[in-house]
C-alpha cells in the first residue's frame, strides 16, 4: 500500500506499507528502502555500522546501530515495482 508518494522523479522517497502476516498483538513494522544497486547499498550500509540480519532474494534484512530493522529492496525506487533480474 502506498502512503505517501512525493511525486518527484529525481529521486524523492516514497513510503510503502506492508501487511505483516503475525499474530502479535502490537503493530510493528520497519521501513524497506528501495535501492538501484543492492549489493553495493548493502556493503555501504555494512561500513556505517548496520548488521546483517538476512537476505532473500529481492531484500535484505539489516539492523541499524540504533537497533531498529530494515530491509533493502530491488525494488525500484522511483515506481515501487520490483526491478527485473540482471543476471
Amino acid at each position: 500500500m502506498l502512503l505517501a508518494d512525493a511525486g518527484d522523479p529525481a529521486g524523492a522517497p516514497r513510503v510503502l506499507l506492508q501487511r505483516l502476516l503475525s499474530d502479535a498483538p502490537a503493530v510493528g513494522g520497519h521501513p524497506d528502502f528501495a535501492v538501484r544497486d543492492r549489493p553495493r547499498e548493502r556493503a555501504r550500509h555494512l561500513r556505517l555500522g548496520a548488521t546483517p540480519i538476512a537476505d532473500h532474494a529481492h531484500w535484505s534484512v539489516l539492523r541499524a546501530p540504533s537497533g531498529h530493522q530494515y530491509c533493502l529492496t530491488d525494488r525500484r525506487p522511483s515506481t515501487g515495482t520490483l526491478a527485473p533480474a540482471t543476471d
